[in-house]
């Protein structure tokens, strides 16, 4: 039963998409926007197009991930740059800096898709959450049909697998500067630190890990399961964050 409701809310999200005339995928990389993404393919063949905005606060690998999918997809994508720390609001990181950003970002692409629709991979457990760039998504009339279908987290896992998306059990992933407590200054040094210490965990096999920064602070944020990892690297994990310029380390298990 479960994998007939998985099928029909392909079809109607299909559906829906076929009554646009053309679509712009915001496209993260991510499951759900891949899922979105293949589903407008799907629908609109050559009428889609993909746009990946580079904020500089993506962990290494998230755009080269996001082009191994596009082209799987075969749809065209680009990668468009902007800086977010040259926006103050955003630096300033109050509690709605998602909605700045969001809001900043699809300024942008709505200069770009002119008429077309935009689309984006908001989905339904998304708003269990405190979202405030959703309320950006609501002022440029952005389509979500995962949202709008309601498709959970779970169920978008499902149909990127359905799919035969390459990404399909990619964890979870949110921009570096999540990280950063709000009331805190972005910066390009803290959002360095947090790069390159995910990074470093990254390489002693760890796939699933945030890296949170509070002053000259690192708390790694990871699965009770990655423990045993960082038990058995903890000196070179200490010496590798005190030389990216973390006085003290902690750790935290993820519920």
């Amino acid at each position: 039963m479960k994998a007939d409701n998985i099928a029909e809310k392909m079809d109607k999200i299909r559906a829906a998409l076929a009554q646009k005339r053309d679509v712009l995928v915001a496209f993260s990389g991510g499951v759900d926007s891949s899922v979105v993404a293949s589903l407008a393919y799907d629908a609109l063949a050559e009428r889609v197009s993909a746009i990946t905005i580079d904020l500089g606060l993506l962990s290494p690998g998230e755009l080269e991930g996001a082009k191994r999918v596009a082209t799987k997809i075969g749809m065209p994508h680009k990668i468009m740059k902007l800086d977010m720390l040259a926006h103050p609001k955003f630096v300033q990181n109050p509690p709605d800096r998602c909605y700045h950003c969001k809001k900043r970002m699809l300024s942008e692409l709505r200069k770009i898709a002119g008429a077309s629709t935009i689309v984006d991979g908001t989905n339904a457990s998304d708003l269990d959450e405190n979202r405030p760039g959703y309320r950006a998504l609501k002022e440029f009339s952005v389509f979500t049909p995962l949202l709008d279908f309601g498709v959970t987290k779970s169920e978008a896992k499902e149909m990127a697998a359905r799919l035969n998306l390459p990404n399909a059990d990619k964890p979870s992933e949110s921009c570096l500067a999540t990280r950063i407590p709000c009331g805190q200054r972005i910066t390009k040094e803290k959002l360095r630190q947090i790069r390159d210490a995910e990074e470093f965990l990254r390489s002693k096999g760890l796939t699933d890990i945030r890296v949170r920064h509070n002053s000259n602070s690192a708390c790694m944020e990871l699965s009770k399961d990655d423990m045993q990892v960082i038990i058995t690297n903890a000196d070179g994990i200490l010496k590798k964050f005190r030389e990216i310029g973390f006085e003290r380390i902690s750790h935290k298990l993820r519920v």
